[in-house]
């Protein structure tokens, strides 16, 4: 491995581990500082202490499930060949679009999108014609099956294999921070009374203006992503024009229809970081409207 390859992992891993970190620390200043040192009432010990380390768990969870699972590839028969890649280079752009458009008529590939231009969307670095929402990322390096965006904090894209872990990420991580806010408020001016002398209280203190400004932050990505989920957009979607080859054409099949097809219809797996979504990721059902 190059020394220039080491060094961009080395950066792409910093921001997750700040994340880690964070949480650690968190973790040590309400656990310890604030519920086994601080708190005197045993029932209200054992109830913070057991909320907390389960709406943790879930957080945690959803954290390696958004780092780690890995992304569905493209299938082969979206892919060209060496050969024939090398060979489309030869022609122009025209007669290169109209090559594409025969070998998507050929294998009967599904594709209701184009470029803006109206020619075939097609990545150079992947030799692959790009199936619907697929995107080509260029921090991954690859091309992403319905791409949202590259998140530095989990040092991976969230696209189809993980859009639903990321969304629980952003959701556990909202609670955790109202928790942490919302039970350490009853005290909060006696924790700032003694802070100067308390280191304990200080860290409890501080960890409080943490949860309330990254509860703010989280949330509102939070109910952002869940507008998309409502509208059946990603992020990339959202900040530029789909093209669809046809007019009329809608990628939103309704409220509940969308929100299936990224938690699908089992309610019991909606709340837990596991795949449960409808489609594969380069097939999508599409809605004709009247205009």
């Amino acid at each position: 491995m190059s020394c220039h390859v080491m060094f961009r992992s080395f950066l792409k891993s910093i921001p997750p581990v700040v994340l880690v970190l964070i949480v650690v620390w968190s973790y040590y200043s309400y656990v310890v500082q604030f519920c086994i040192i601080f708190l005197c009432c045993v029932v209200k010990k054992t109830t913070y202490l057991a909320a907390f380390h389960i709406i943790l768990v879930l957080f945690v969870w959803s954290f390696i499930q958004t780092v780690f699972d890995r992304h569905d590839s493209v299938p082969d028969e979206y892919r060209l060949s060496s050969n024939e890649h090398t060979k489309l280079l030869t022609y122009t752009d025209d007669e290169a679009n109209l090559i594409l458009k025969k070998i998507i008529n050929l294998r009967k590939l599904e594709v209701y999108t184009c470029a803006p231009n109206g020619k075939v969307r097609y990545c150079k670095s992947c030799m692959l014609i790009k199936p619907d929402r697929t995107h080509h990322c260029t921090t991954c390096s690859k091309c992403i099956l319905k791409m949202d965006h590259h998140c530095p904090w989990v040092a991976n894209c969230i696209g189809f294999s993980n859009y639903k872990h990321f969304i629980l990420l952003l959701l556990y991580g909202m609670v955790l921070c109202t928790f942490y806010v919302a039970s350490v408020a009853e005290y909060l001016m006696e924790i700032w009374r003694d802070f100067q002398t308390s280191v304990g209280k200080l860290q409890v203190g501080i960890g409080f203006l943490v949860a309330a400004v990254g509860g703010m932050l989280v949330s509102i990505l939070y109910f952002y992503h869940v507008s998309l989920v409502c509208r059946n957009e990603t992020t990339i979607e959202a900040l530029r024009d789909i093209t669809f080859i046809e007019d009329n054409v809608t990628f939103d099949l309704g409220k509940w229809n969308n929100f299936t097809e990224v938690f699908g219809e089992n309610l019991c797996c909606w709340l837990l970081p596991v795949r449960s979504g409808r489609g594969n990721g380069y097939e999508f059902h599409v809605n004709n409207f009247i205009a």
